[in-house]
């Protein structure tokens, strides 16, 4: 992952004694060409925003519809 930062591929953000790396838009088209990936495949994380809110809004099976807590009547 040093090499890759070095060139610029990945950004490297320290937090709480671990790294998380991310890809850069270079990166994503350096790794293309290394493992020999179609352009078609794109990583999950560069996919439409739109696609991610239709599958949270989805509602979920089972359960009342009330979430995981009961409610208690104070009557």
């Amino acid at each position: 992952m040093q090499s890759l930062t070095s060139k610029g591929y990945v950004k490297t953000q320290f937090s709480w004694q671990y790294y998380y790396y991310t890809l850069t838009d270079e990166g994503l088209t350096y790794l293309r060409e290394y493992l020999n990936i179609p352009e078609g495949i794109v990583p999950k994380t560069q996919l439409a925003p739109v696609a991610e809110r239709a599958q949270r809004s989805a509602p979920r099976q089972g359960g009342n519809g009330e979430g995981y807590r009961r409610r208690f009547n104070r009557d």
